[in-house]
């Protein structure tokens, strides 16, 4: 039912507006700014609903890049920061994720995603051998991955287009890749405490 659309490209910019915007929608009262800007996206989005043009299925389409964009980096946050047992990842990577699903889809999203994870790595290995840093800014390296996929969007979606094809594959690379990070993050936390208690 295109109701459904509707209540979903709803529930997609409450998503946005409390992660992006106020983190915690309990703080929101009817003098904030960012309680407007909720209710005039509510009133834009039912706008474009009822005109009834394929102006609400681009809106729809970004708003869908914005959720499932957004919700990767949270989730590899959430299962980075438990295994570190500290913030591991800020909202602003969340942000800037959201902003990239809405200008380029959510298969672009997906791509960047994964293409910024090799970027990060190969650059985190470069500084781990030249400072012995171990900190990492995913920031730089998703802005490389959307300029890589904004020039080169043919090449890559020839390369990758078939793991699309299924979306229950697609799904479960995402969750291994979820899983695999925590754990490998786990271990690096316990090797690390494993150094330093060698070390004292």
């Amino acid at each position: 039912p295109q109701w459904m659309g509707l209540l979903m490209s709803l529930g997609l910019f409450f998503f946005w507006w409390v992660i992006c915007t106020v983190a915690d929608a309990r703080r929101a009262v009817l003098h904030d700014p960012r309680t407007w800007l909720l209710a005039a996206g509510a009133v834009f989005i039912v706008g474009a609903w009822w005109w009834g043009t394929e102006a609400f299925v681009s809106l729809e389409t970004s708003l869908i890049g914005v959720g499932v964009s957004m919700g990767l980096v949270l989730a590899v946050r959430s299962g980075a920061s438990h295994a570190l047992g500290r913030e591991a990842m800020g909202l602003g990577d969340a942000t800037l994720m959201a902003t990239i699903g809405a200008w380029l889809g959510w298969q672009a999203g997906v791509i960047i995603f994964f293409m910024a994870a090799f970027i990060g790595l190969l650059w985190g290995t470069i500084q781990w051998l030249k400072y012995r840093g171990n900190e990492l800014p995913y920031g730089p390296s998703l802005c490389l991955a959307a300029v890589a996929c904004v020039f080169f969007w043919r090449l890559v979606w020839y390369r990758v287009s078939e793991f699309f094809a299924d979306p229950i594959l697609l799904i479960g690379v995402v969750v291994v890749v979820v899983i695999a990070t925590t754990v490998t993050l786990m271990l690096y936390r316990m090797l690390g405490r494993g150094n330093a208690s060698e070390k004292a």
